[in-house]
């Protein structure tokens, strides 16, 4: 009988099925561990059975042939347990083992070499030939080989007849000497792997056992893994960057400081990378030339040395323009140091620097500038995957960047309304002209950057620095603000601001022919300004200076006029303060005044209802200008047609002056005053050209003296405030003009601020009006349709034909679908009008609830629902008949988009935020068809539904995802999802968890 641990000595590792039978019966008298698992039999199950009932012979009577004739391989198929025969090739080995015939089966899928035969160890021979890896017998007395098979003499490069009888210590690759002794002596296998002459192998020593139970001889097994450590190596190696990209990722989108986190990146890449330097340049014009440039910004190296920032480095001056255009079609560039010109390798050959590889940056479709690997080895390839790792890292500073950009304007837009309420603070709490103008060019620094900045004044013929900031940082000397006068026609770009009253762009002063270079203004090479216009004059002018070619556009021309504006504003004051001072006796009213002008602009910006702001504005102007009443009127000047928008009389004091209607339209047409008008003048009108502009006599009856001030909107005359007073005694002054025209200018902000917003609501409330007009006047007709349908198919239930029939499904069909879509949209404006206090949200019982509700959509299917819900999760706030709206559509487009039979698991968890915060998590994923990558980026768009081949006669709206990232943000949480074409989808959101009940 045979030795059962012999033959698991022999075949126990080989991956082929091996079946060793008696010769002469064909019963089965071992079967490795391969060929159990192949064929799903067990070794009890195998030693019951005969091969021609494992394996069916191609040809009749083959085994019968076998039998006689002694053939070495047999075609046919493996019967497995499952009855599913596998086509198979046979080979066929006739030997013995521990001296008893047998006959050995190798199930292989394609024909190998024929076996090598050899005169010493014939007894094993053909046994060591069938296996697939290097084999040795070893004599456990002499330690000489006895038999080796052809893929051992491949290995050691050395024909068999030099191998058998050599010392086994002394081949190529040997067996260690103590752990073949450890075998003989305790009869124990041994596995090992060796490193021999810069090769890995795996070696496997088994004991064979004489009859009486002694180690006579060693089956050595040896396995070359060179190529397979050297796969793995490279796994390694590309994890470990993938690690260090993937972490790198993850701090650039962690919050924190912008620079601190690319340089923190760059570290977390260094510490993955196979390189010595990693390096990001921004593009940009050269300053002196404008032609493309490069700067340093961030650089990491592994020696820990400061890098030595380069700036404005030009790609035409070091040779480089190709590396350049190649960049911008977004290709990478490997470049070797001594293959570029002589004077580029000089800087990086003192630094070290051999080879290079940059990939570019690209934000918003536009080159932004390059990230790079620099290695001191002066042979180097660099791999696919550092390619690939340093593309992906590219992407991920660009996204970094773009999203510091996107804060950046916020912070900026933010910092416009903060600058203008803080000059609108400085206009008011002082009136010094230079404290004024010095206050407004600290906050435009916080809104547009510059190097410099001052502000001009017009005297006589030439213009005057009253004020300026940072010159001092370009060596001008100290006297040059205050004192320096340029005259007017011989600076030709203030010339035209004057002439024009319009702002002037000069973006890059090289390129502007009229441009005038000074001594102390010689470095500037970007420069903007601005006209203060006071009374309709220019009387000065605001500007801007940049050393950076380029650095001001069309959106700084925007954003400085309201900055000239104010400090024309200021300018006002400060003249009507100069006034005041020489007029003592009038200071304390006109400073009263002003206070007044100050709490009446207050009160009218204080609301945005523009009925409550045209009445505040009416009684405002009366009581500031110290009249008895005042009509707002809506102006049109090209048909002369006012119609009263507000009126206020004064109640301590007897008026006797008509008050006309709101409503009422009466005509203006008074062109010597309507010119004057236009220059946003006040005028002043006494009683005696009140009479002699012959208008409309009943709203000058009894009036003495009026006060004309005309309201802009977007640059245009729309209407006016006329301040009356029908005292004999009583005349207005021009302060009181100017000081109607400073509330007018206010109000007229109001007035418009109050007109955008009833425009929004009115806006806001036909959205809402039309969404609920929509869906309600659909659903009643709606409804008829699905009554006839159902009556015209009952009564033609009996004698319809299939096509009807098809007709029938295809019109309930369409009429389901149109439900499912108004239904969304009711949805969607009821999510939109809840906007009361939620409560605290059970996630057990919701998901419970969702689950069962859909357990006949689940079982339609036949699909197999897993629910993992961490227990006693922390409530969140919020509107439960919303959130289970949304966990069901999540739900509901698993089961449609999963074919049948598929596994669906729903969890929820809780996990913490970059932050250091803490958020619920609601998934659900599936196995089904997955999304395309292509049509991903529209799946929360209302009415979107991604297109596939197995989808057309699915229903469905594209609303549902709508719905859930609706309400979803409505809960300040986020919806996220992963898919992959065949194999399946997870969505899900993360709501954030507060001590607090918020607003759902």
């Amino acid at each position: 009988m045979f030795k059962q641990h012999n033959l698991r000595a022999i075949f126990e590792t080989v991956p082929e099925p091996v079946l060793v039978a008696d010769p002469d019966t064909f019963r089965i008298r071992y079967a490795n561990p391969a060929a159990q698992v192949t064929t799903g039999y067990t070794a009890s199950e195998f030693s019951q059975r005969t091969l021609p009932e494992v394996i069916t012979a191609s040809e009749p009577h083959a085994w019968d042939q076998l039998a006689s004739d002694g053939a070495t391989h047999l075609l046919g198929s493996l019967l497995c347990s499952d009855k599913v025969p596998v086509p198979t090739e046979i080979r066929i080995v006739y030997s013995t083992i521990d001296h008893i015939p047998c006959l050995v089966c190798i199930v292989e899928q394609a024909a190998t070499a024929p076996p090598f035969s050899s005169s010493n160890g014939a007894e094993s021979q053909d046994l060591l030939n069938a296996l697939p890896i290097a084999a040795t017998l070893i004599d456990a007395a002499s330690w000489r080989v006895l038999a080796v098979n052809q893929t051992g003499t491949q290995l050691w490069g050395q024909p068999a007849d030099e191998i058998l009888g050599t010392l086994a210590f002394d081949l190529p690759i040997p067996p260690q000497r103590s752990l073949a002794e450890h075998v003989v002596q305790t009869g124990q296998e041994i596995q090992y792997q060796d490193r021999i002459n810069g090769q890995y192998v795996d070696v496997a020593l088994y004991p064979l056992f004489d009859s009486q139970q002694r180690v006579t001889r060693l089956a050595s097994l040896i396995r070359n893994i060179t190529e397979q450590k050297k796969a793995e190596d490279d796994i390694l190696r590309q994890t470990r960057l993938l690690r260090g990209v993937a972490e790198a990722t993850n701090r650039l989108l962690a919050s924190g400081e912008y620079a601190v986190a690319i340089q923190e990146a760059l570290a977390i890449l260094g510490a993955h990378v196979n390189a010595d330097r990693i390096f990001i340049f921004e593009g940009h014009p050269h300053p002196d030339t404008g032609e493309p440039a490069i700067s340093e910004r961030f650089e990491w190296i592994r020696d820990q040395i400061e890098p030595d920032m380069l700036h404005n480095i030009p790609w035409q001056q070091v040779d480089a323009m190709h590396v350049y255009d190649n960049l911008v079609c977004g290709k990478p560039v490997a470049i070797a140091v001594a293959a570029l010109p002589p004077a580029s390798q000089a800087a990086m050959v003192s630094e070290d620097i051999r080879n290079l590889l940059m990939v570019p940056i690209f934000i918003k479709g536009q080159f932004w500038g390059v990230i790079g690997l620099a290695d001191s080895l002066t042979e180097r390839h660099w791999s696919h995957s550092e390619i690939n790792a340093l593309q992906t890292m590219a992407a991920s500073v660009g996204a970094s960047i773009e999203r510091h950009q996107v804060e950046a304007e916020l912070r900026h837009k933010r910092d416009i309304s903060e600058t203008m309420l803080a000059i609108g603070n400085a206009l008011t709490s002082s009136l010094e002209l230079d404290d004024v103008l010095k206050n407004i060019l600290q906050q435009v620094r916080h809104v547009i950057q510059f190097d410099t900045a001052n502000v001009m004044l017009i005297e006589d013929s030439a213009v005057r620095i009253v004020q300026g900031m940072n010159y001092e940082a370009f060596g001008v000397p100290p006297g040059f603000v205050g004192h320096a006068r340029f005259e007017i026609e011989s600076v030709p770009n203030i010339q035209a601001i004057i002439e024009s009253g319009e702002p002037y762009l000069c973006a890059n002063v090289y390129a502007d022919p009229t441009w005038v270079t000074h001594a102390e203004t010689h470095w500037i090479r970007s420069w903007l300004g601005a006209p203060i216009i006071s009374q309709g004059e220019v009387v000065g002018l605001f500007s801007l200076d940049s050393a950076t070619p380029g650095f001001y556009g069309s959106k700084h021309v925007d954003l400085i006029a309201p900055y000239s504006q104010q400090a024309a504003i200021a300018f006002e004051n400060a003249q009507l303060y100069q006034k005041t001072q020489t007029q003592a006796a009038e200071l304390n009213a006109r400073l009263q005044q002003l206070d007044a002008l100050y709490h009446a602009g207050q009160a009218i910006l204080s609301t945005l209802d523009l009925d409550q702001i045209l009445r505040r504005f009416a009684r405002q102007m009366t009581h500031i200008a110290d009249a008895t009443s005042t009509l707002i009127f809506d102006f049109d000047p090209l048909q002369h047609v006012a119609e009263v928008q507000a009126t206020y009389a004064r109640t301590d004091i007897p008026v006797p002056e008509v008050i006309r209607p709101v409503g009422e339209q009466v005509i203006l047409d008074f062109p010597a005053v309507q010119s004057r008008l236009a220059a946003r003048h006040g005028i002043l009108l006494e009683r005696n050209e009140l009479v002699a502009m012959q208008v409309d006599i009943t709203c000058l009856q009894h009036i003495q003296t009026a006060i004309v001030v005309p309201l802009f909107s977007k640059e245009r005359l729309s209407g006016l405030a006329i301040i009356r007073d029908s005292r004999p005694d009583r005349r207005h002054t021009p302060d009181d003009v100017t000081t109607c025209e400073a509330l007018a200018t206010l109000a007229a902000v109001a007035i418009e601020q109050a007109t955008l917003f009833a425009d929004i609501q009115a806006l806001e409330q036909v959205k809402s009006e039309m969404l609920r007009m929509a869906s309600h006047d659909l659903r009643n007709p709606l409804t008829r349709i699905q009554g006839l349908i159902e009556m015209l198919e009952d009564s033609l239930e009996r004698v319809a034909t299939p096509m009807q029939q098809e007709y029938f499904r295809r019109m309930w069909e369409a009429v389901t679908q149109m439900d499912e879509i108004i239904t969304d949209i009711l949805t969607l404006e009821r999510i939109d009008a809840q906007r009361r206090g939620g409560q605290p949200i059970d996630w057990t019982h919701l998901v419970r609830h969702v689950t069962t509700a859909l357990q006949d959509s689940l079982g339609a299917m036949a699909h197999t629902l897993g629910v993992e819900c961490t227990p006693d999760l922390p409530p969140v706030w919020g509107n439960s008949t919303q959130l289970q709206q949304a966990m069901t559509n999540l739900l509901s487009n698993a089961i449609k988009y999963t074919p049948p039979g598929g596994y669906i698991v729903v969890r929820t968890f809780m996990e913490g935020t970059p932050d250091g915060k803490a958020c619920i998590v609601f998934e659900v994923q599936d196995n089904g068809i997955g999304i395309p990558q292509a049509q991903q980026d529209g799946l929360f768009q209302p009415f979107f539904r991604a297109q596939h081949n197995d989808t057309p006669h699915i229903p469905g709206t594209g609303l549902g995802l709508s719905v859930v990232k609706t309400v979803i943000e409505n809960h300040q949480g986020e919806v996220y999802f992963t898919s992959q074409p065949g194999e399946g989808s997870t969505f899900g959101f993360r709501l954030p968890l507060s001590k607090t009940p918020s607003r759902s």
